[in-house]
C-alpha cells in the first residue's frame, strides 16, 4: 500500500499510454523549433498539452503556462517574477522550501511573514499586511494538507501579486487558477502521476514574464530543447487526475475518517483537525519513534513518510511543527497521503498493522 503520494504519484496510465503513441509518432523525431515535417509535429503535440493544461486549470489560454523542469525551478523562477512588484513581500510560514530559498534567492531576507495560527491556517482575517507588494502562500500544505484561502487574501489585498504553489492541490481537490484569482502558480508534474523532469508556471499577466537562465528558448519557456514526451505525459495524468478526482475523493474521504478515528484510539494526535484539509492527507503525532514505525510499516508493505519528501532524511525536530508553536527535538510525526485508491477496509487493514506494530 502506497500511501506518500504527497511525495510522489507513479506514472499514471494514461501517461504511460500518451508516452507510447508520442514514441510512434513523428513528433518524437523533432525538435519544435524546427521547419521541419517532424519539429512542426513535434510544436504542435507540444503546444496541444499546453493548451490542455491550461483548460484543465482554469486559465485564460494556454499562451499563460510555461513549460519548466520542474516545480522547483517554477518556484525559483516564479519568485524571481514575483518579487519585482515593489512593496513588501510576505510568504507563509508554513511553505515549501522551494519557495521560502527562492523568495531568499530573489530578496535575500528582506522580506516578511504571513501570519498563521497553531492550526497551520493562513486565515485572510489574521493577516495585517503593511505594504504588501508580493504575496506568496501555498494552496495546500504539503505536510499536514491545510487548504488555504488564497483567494481570501487576494481579495484582501488587490494590489499585490500573488504566487500559489498548487503542486499538492492538482488532483486531490478542485482547483482552478482563475477563481483564485493568482497571478501566479506554480506545479510539478510528478505530483499527480506525470514524470518527474516537468513542471509548469502559470503566469495571469504575460508582461511579468522575465527571462530565467541563459541560451535559445521555445516560445517563453526555459532555455534548451523542450521536453515534448514530458510535456505530453503531463498533460495525459492531469487530464486523468482531474477526470477521476469525484470517484477518489469519495475514496479518500471515507478512508481519512476511518484512518484518524482509529489512529485517535491508538493515542495518535490528528494535527490540523477541524481545518479545512484535503481528504487525502493525515499528519499524525506519534506517541512512539516515528521514524522506527514508519520502517516497520515500509517492511509490511505499507509506505508512508515523515513528512515533506524533501526532508524525509531529516530526523531531528518538525521544522513545520516548530513554526506552528509545537517544537520537538526529534522527530515526532507521520504523514499518511494517498491518491484515492484505497477505501475503508484499507484502512482497517492499515490500522491493524500499526496497532501490532507499536
Amino acid at each position: 500500500m502506497y500511501l506518500d503520494a504527497n511525495a510522489h504519484v507513479p506514472i499514471s496510465q494514461a501517461a504511460l499510454k500518451a508516452h507510447a503513441e508520442f514514441l510512434k509518432s513523428d513528433a518524437a523525431h523533432g525538435h519544435p523549433s524546427s521547419p521541419s515535417v517532424a519539429g512542426r509535429a513535434a510544436a504542435m503535440v507540444l503546444e496541444d498539452a499546453r493548451a490542455k493544461i491550461a483548460k484543465l486549470i482554469g486559465a485564460p489560454s494556454a499562451k499563460h503556462i510555461i513549460f519548466t523542469n520542474s516545480c522547483t525551478q517554477a518556484c525559483e523562477w516564479g519568485m524571481l517574477m514575483l518579487t519585482r512588484a515593489p512593496g513588501t513581500c510576505y510568504i507563509s510560514p508554513t511553505e515549501h522550501p522551494a519557495i521560502t530559498q527562492g523568495c531568499e534567492a530573489a530578496v535575500g531576507q528582506i522580506y516578511s511573514k504571513l501570519h498563521v495560527n497553531k492550526r497551520g491556517e493562513v486565515l485572510p482575517e489574521l493577516q495585517l499586511l503593511e505594504n504588501p507588494g508580493s504575496i506568496a502562500c501555498i494552496h495546500m500544505q504539503n505536510e499536514i494538507g491545510t487548504i488555504h484561502d488564497v483567494q481570501g487574501i487576494k481579495r484582501m489585498y488587490p494590489q499585490a501579486k500573488v504566487l500559489a504553489d498548487i503542486s499538492q492541490s492538482l488532483g486531490k481537490i478542485p482547483v482552478y487558477v482563475g477563481e483564485m484569482l493568482v497571478d501566479f502558480a506554480v506545479a510539478g508534474g510528478h505530483k499527480f502521476g506525470g514524470p518527474s523532469g516537468i513542471g509548469f508556471l502559470y503566469i495571469k499577466d504575460l508582461d511579468d514574464w522575465i527571462p530565467f537562465g541563459s541560451g535559445s528558448r521555445y516560445f517563453m519557456d526555459i532555455p534548451g530543447t523542450p521536453n515534448v514526451e514530458g510535456a505530453v505525459m503531463m498533460a495525459a495524468a492531469l487530464e486523468d487526475a482531474i477526470n477521476t478526482l469525484e470517484d477518489r475523493s469519495l475514496n479518500m474521504n471515507i478512508f481519512q475518517a476511518e484512518f484518524e478515528h482509529g489512529m485517535e484510539g491508538l493515542g495518535f494526535e490528528v494535527i490540523g483537525k477541524g481545518t479545512k484539509r484535503s481528504p487525502n492527507t493525515t499528519f499524525l503525532k506519534t506517541p512512539c519513534n516515528a521514524l522506527e514505525l514508519m520502517l516497520s510499516l515500509g517492511a509490511k508493505g505499507i509506505h508512508c513518510g515523515l513528512g515533506s519528501a524533501c526532508g524525509s532524511l531529516y530526523t531531528g525536530g518538525s521544522p513545520l511543527m516548530a513554526a506552528l508553536g509545537r517544537p520537538s527535538e526529534a522527530q515526532e510525526y507521520l504523514r499518511f497521503s494517498q491518491w484515492g485508491e484505497y477505501h475503508g477496509w484499507d484502512a482497517v487493514y492499515v490500522l491493524d498493522k500499526i496497532e501490532n506494530i507499536s
